[in-house]
Parts: structure tokens; sequence; C-alpha cells
């Protein structure tokens, strides 16, 4: 129940995500980049995995590199479902 909860949430957040618009700048900053998500569907089991790489702002040499990876069994047994998030400054 909790795995099909999380999909929901997921996928609920990913199709709400997509009507947000960043503040207009007046076209004087940089865009970012777009933020991959990948959702591997599976017969056992999802794959959520999120990769951001950003700076703090336009002109500074410093940033964070994020990975988060999710896998969750559809039949909801605990010890196979996973979580891993690592982020790194740089």
């Amino acid at each position: 129940m909790l795995i099909k909860e999380t999909i929901r949430i997921i996928l609920f957040s990913l199709i709400h995500l997509t009507y947000l618009h960043a503040q207009d700048h007046g076209g004087s900053a940089l865009k970012s980049p777009a933020i991959p998500v990948e959702i591997f569907m599976g017969n056992h089991a999802v794959n959520v995995q999120l990769v951001v790489s950003k700076h703090f702002n336009e002109k500074s040499k410093w940033g964070y590199f994020n990975v988060t990876s999710f896998n969750g069994d559809y039949k909801n047994d605990l010890t196979k479902n996973e979580f891993f998030t690592q982020l790194r400054t740089f």
C-alpha cells in the first residue's frame, strides 16, 4: 500500500510540475537546464532516478550535485525497497 501511495504521489507531482513556471526575469538571467527524472517500470518493481547539477547562482563557482534513486517493489516487500541519495558540493 505504501508503494502504491508513493507512486501516486510521484506521478501526481510530475504531472503538476509541468504546469509550474519560474518567475520571469526579463530575459537578463540565463535559463537553467531541465532537471531529468527517469522512471523505469518493470514487471517486479518501479525505479525513479533524479539527477541535479546546479550552481548556486549564475556567477558563482560553487554549486551542488545530487543523485537520488528509489526502487519500489510492487508487492511492497520492504526488504526489496531501496532509497539512495547522495549530495556533493563543488
